[in-house]
């Protein structure tokens, strides 16, 4: 009888898998697929638009429906992507949307649909989940193997009494870049079984959807250079860091910003704007479907985020061609920018070296064509959603078969 194949301890030097602590790297080494389909049971929280759901939408468009039968649980099967789930995913609604606390209520309404499901492999697609996943899991089928996922860092809290050990006792965590997988390592005290699968993005569906034309006056008529920034008007993105910079970079020269994205922040990031006479110039034109149309025809693209795990919008601003400034944050920044290379890293945090940054950008069209082509190289060439997909393919051809 042929042995099963099982999952390395990441100790090759080489491959797609990076293991998670300092610089050391990994592999999972390939080995010939089952004949059998693997059933494959991801949950995750809804899918209202954000990085995850991207990255989530790449995985389930990419995976093969003749080898994985899937099924996605969602905590609410709400949101504005929802239809965009590729229609061979069968869809559960659990019932409970998660937080960050842990939301007792769903480990029962996941165990219930682990034992309806029959899973050869479990994946909690979102930090919120890993917890109840766990248990969930557990509580059903015993030893089947259960996938855990960290988009950003890991950080302590008042019950990591109760997720120190579910995190500890997981077949794998995968997380978006090796700042986030140091964190977790540091949190939980887990040094096997984390692999990390950076982000990716979608080149050809990037770059035709930044061909679709868009409607705005400042785009439209450029008489003056326009930058733009996208992402959830949420604390943590720095939406507020980036009216100031652009505010103190119009005392001395023009140019106008355009904010893609929506967020319980939006009421007051409205009243900054105008508190400090800036509607002239800065806009906030909410959420879009489709911001790369609005990022391909800006000539900076901006970010002032203060903890990422791997922000997928800096890879498909450099699709766009856009050149890329941006603060120093807590996550992933080395693993995309190459500072002076395929964008601008802005130190320190401060709104004058923010507008110092753009300008010499602005200014210098020899500086703007060589991000523009080295950041487009890099984000097509290492982030490509081949990648992605087959690192984990691999990962759970190696899980559902040990």
């Amino acid at each position: 009888m042929k042995p099963q194949p099982t999952l390395a301890r990441l100790q090759s030097p080489a491959g797609p898998y990076r293991a998670a602590v300092g610089n050391a790297r990994g592999v999972v080494e390939p080995f010939p697929l089952a004949s059998r389909r693997i059933r494959l049971l991801i949950v995750h929280v809804d899918m209202y638009s954000g990085g995850v759901e991207t990255q989530l939408l790449s995985l389930l468009r990419g995976l093969d429906p003749a080898r994985y039968e899937i099924h996605l649980g969602l905590g609410r099967a709400v949101g504005d992507r929802l239809q965009e789930v590729p229609n061979y995913v069968e869809l559960h609604e659990l019932g409970s949307r998660p937080g960050p606390r842990l939301t007792a209520a769903l480990v029962p309404r996941i165990a219930g649909l682990v034992r309806m499901v029959n899973p050869h492999l479990c994946v909690s697609f979102h930090p919120f989940l890993n917890v109840e996943t766990f248990i969930g899991a557990r509580l059903a089928a015993g030893r089947l193997p259960v996938v855990g996922s960290f988009a950003g860092h890991a950080s302590t809290g008042r019950l990591d009494f109760i997720r120190r050990p579910a995190i500890r006792r997981m077949n794998c965590l995968c997380c978006a870049s090796s700042s986030v997988a140091a964190s977790v390592a540091r949190v939980y005290g887990r040094r096997e079984g984390i692999a990390v699968i950076p982000n990716c993005a979608d080149a050809d569906l990037v770059e035709s959807l930044a061909g679709v034309p868009v409607e705005h006056r400042w785009l439209a008529d450029k008489d003056l250079p326009v930058l733009a920034t996208v992402g959830r008007l949420i604390p943590t993105k720095g939406i507020d860091f980036l009216i100031r910079s652009v505010v103190f970079l119009n005392r001395t020269h023009r140019a106008r910003c355009l904010i893609v994205g929506d967020g319980p922040e939006r009421p007051r990031l409205e009243r900054l704007v105008r508190e400090s006479g800036a509607t002239r110039y800065i806009e906030l034109v909410g959420y879009q479907q489709n911001p790369h149309r609005f990022v391909a025809r800006s000539d900076v693209f901006i970010f002032g985020s203060l903890s990422e795990g791997l922000p997928t919008v800096l890879i498909e601003a450099m699709i766009c061609g856009t050149p890329v400034v941006t603060t120093e944050f807590l996550g992933g920044l080395t693993e995309i920018i190459e500072d002076g290379v395929t964008g601008l890293i802005v130190r320190p945090r401060t709104e004058e070296a923010m507008a110092k940054a753009v300008l010499s950008v602005l200014a210098s069209p020899g500086l703007r064509s060589r991000l523009r082509q080295s950041g487009r190289r890099r984000a097509t060439e290492e982030f490509g959603v081949q990648r992605y997909v087959r690192d984990y393919s691999l990962l759970f051809d190696a899980l559902a078969s040990g």
